[in-house]
């Protein structure tokens, strides 16, 4: 009995998981930054948990921002492609998932959604502050806002701006990546060393 509750319960978590998944999808090419060689993919409008879910199935999470040059590039690159109606935001990956719960102060519990320990905040003034309760995700202001590019803690829909908050994925490549190009490249250059030294 308890494995049968179990298997519906597993289940049904799949189908929420794919059926918000199938909703969002990315917006136009992913785009790599010259300045560290991550990938980054623009999400369609969608909460920020199912934002971070589908960008774990691209091979990234919501951005991880180190600091003020990555910052105004994600502004300058991002808000440009999007379309939707009033004032939109992105979704980018500091959030509090003990949402309020582990002591310490509102501000000091957001961490990342990869888990890097990125120092670098840019919060708008006076945030976060929670204002309307349940505040634990945060989006990246508008160049429309008096103060562009900086951030706010949002209820994970959006709050007011539902529908308008698109995601960032960063995509990191993997160490093993670099390291079977160079691998790649030596044995092609000795190989070619090899040939024109035989002619």
């Amino acid at each position: 009995m308890k494995t049968s509750a179990l298997l519906i319960a597993i289940t049904g978590l799949i189908t929420t998981s794919f059926v918000a998944s199938a909703m969002i999808s990315t917006m136009g090419s992913p785009v790599v930054n010259p300045a560290n060689g991550h990938t980054y993919y623009l999400l369609s409008p969608d909460s920020w948990s199912n934002s971070e879910a589908f960008a774990q199935t691209l091979g990234g999470d919501l951005v991880t921002i180190n600091n003020s040059a990555e910052n105004q590039w994600i502004l300058n690159t991002f808000f440009p492609l999007v379309h939707v109606p009033g004032d939109p935001a992105l979704w980018i990956g500091l959030y509090d998932p003990t949402m309020d719960s582990g002591g310490g102060t509102h501000a000091s519990n957001f961490v990342w959604a990869d888990g890097e320990s990125a120092t670098f905040r840019n919060w708008y003034l006076g945030q976060p502050d929670n204002g309307d309760g349940g505040e634990y995700w945060t989006a990246m202001r508008s160049p429309f806002d008096p103060i562009p590019g900086t951030w706010n803690d949002l209820p994970n829909s959006g709050g007011g701006a539902a529908g308008n908050v698109c995601g960032v994925v960063e995509v990191v490549p993997e160490p093993q990546a670099y390291a079977c190009l160079w691998v790649g490249l030596g044995a092609l250059i000795i190989s070619r060393r090899k040939f024109f030294a035989t002619k």
